[in-house]
């Protein structure tokens, strides 16, 4: 199908027949690297950290579906960017030199970049301005990545925008956690 006509996006299972989720997945990305690809499982405990370490997802959800956590990343990968517009980028971290590294590195790619180190200020800026991602360092003095998730994902105003988690120790309770709350990328 994806040869005949053009995908704005793919659902795969991970467990199927003939060809499994992440041999369809390579093979998506190796001639398709701009279509986006979300995984679906219902063995979360087998394969939930490769669904968390795998660049090449862009999503993933698991079985059963959550109907509003699936309505709102459907959206979130149709919603059409602006041509010619760069995203807002928010980064959340309590290390100086990280905020530094972050920023340097993404406005160079010409994102539009607002750096925190305090989770108040960080959540309020995320629900005024509805950034395009939000980047959250996992250990904070007075607060984790994962409870600031945790809020976004509570509020309607923020609950569809992607989240990436910074840690220096991807745990297994720490990967179980970002599944849970539908963290959007890799923990690295």
């Amino acid at each position: 199908m994806l040869t005949q006509d053009r995908a704005d996006l793919v659902v795969t299972d991970l467990m199927m027949p003939q060809m499994n989720g992440w041999q369809l997945l390579k093979l998506i990305k190796q001639r398709y690297q701009y279509i986006p690809v979300v995984v679906l499982t219902g063995y979360i405990s087998e394969e939930g950290e490769e669904m968390l370490t795998n660049s090449q997802i862009d999503g993933y959800l698991v079985k059963p579906v959550d109907r509003k956590l699936m309505n709102n990343m459907l959206a979130g990968f149709l919603q059409k960017h602006i041509p010619g517009q760069s995203a807002d980028i928010t980064v959340l971290d309590d290390d100086p030199a990280a905020l530094a590294a972050l920023e340097h590195t993404l406005t160079r790619r010409n994102f539009r970049v607002k750096t925190f180190m305090d989770p108040g200020d960080a959540l309020e800026h995320i629900r005024e301005t509805g950034p395009d991602l939000v980047i959250l360092d996992l250990i904070l003095p007075n607060a984790n990545g994962f409870e600031i998730c945790g809020l976004m994902r509570n509020n309607d105003a923020t609950s569809r925008i992607p989240v990436l988690i910074l840690t220096a120790a991807p745990s297994r309770e720490n990967v179980l956690k970002a599944i849970e709350l539908n963290v959007s990328g890799p923990i690295k």
